[in-house]
């Protein structure tokens, strides 16, 4: 799931998203992409979020971190 993400990050052109995966026999479809997430009931993503946005807002590129379920399942990857 980690390379889906991010593979949806490079082609829409965001760093922050969410992200609706289904798993088919041939493999994973995206079924939605949503640019404004919501993160309810999502534990940790609230440190490498604000991370991120004063990252962006400062004007340096964030760093991508490690993807983990938490940030593949809310579309928390950052693209490389």
């Amino acid at each position: 799931m980690a390379t889906v993400a991010r593979q949806v990050g490079r082609v829409i052109g965001l760093s922050v998203f969410g992200v609706d995966v289904i798993e088919s026999r041939s493999g994973p479809v995206v079924v939605d992409v949503n640019y404004f997430p919501g993160f309810k009931g999502c534990a940790g993503v609230a440190g490498p979020l604000a991370h991120h946005i004063h990252a962006v807002a400062t004007g340096r590129r964030a760093e991508p971190g490690p993807v983990s379920d938490v940030s593949v399942a809310t579309g928390l990857a950052t693209a490389r």
